[in-house]
């Protein structure tokens, strides 16, 4: 996902996913490049008040995503998902009610993933 970065922020290792300006306008004939060197860093701080900086496809370690939340099924506790067609079958106004048997049939994603691991 991109992020805006102020220029005078910019830094080695950044990529350069868009600008804040058409790009037949800078000097870059890329559309999209990773900074490489101080000398592309002033090229963009002489054209450009900010750009936008896709942090998946930039290098180094302080780039990275942060790490995302632990899953649900890991976390202790955790209430397993069930299926629509189970959620239907317990629904208590029989709305949209499927039959035991088809509730069988679809055990629901978490059941779906403890078999995938065995």
């Amino acid at each position: 996902m991109a992020q805006k970065v102020f220029a005078h922020e910019l830094k080695v290792g950044m990529f350069v996913a868009d600008l804040d300006r058409p790009w037949v306008d800078t000097p870059f004939l890329l559309q999209g490049f990773l900074i490489e060197d101080d000398e592309q860093i002033a090229a963009l701080r002489a054209h450009c008040e900010y750009v936008m900086v896709d942090r998946a496809r930039s290098t180094g370690d302080e780039y990275e995503a942060p790490a995302s939340a632990p899953v649900a099924s890991n976390v202790a506790g955790a209430v397993p998902a069930r299926s629509a067609a189970a959620t239907r079958a317990a629904s208590p106004s029989g709305e949209n009610a499927v039959s035991e048997e088809e509730a069988k049939r679809d055990p629901g994603p978490a059941a779906r993933a403890a078999s995938a691991e065995a």
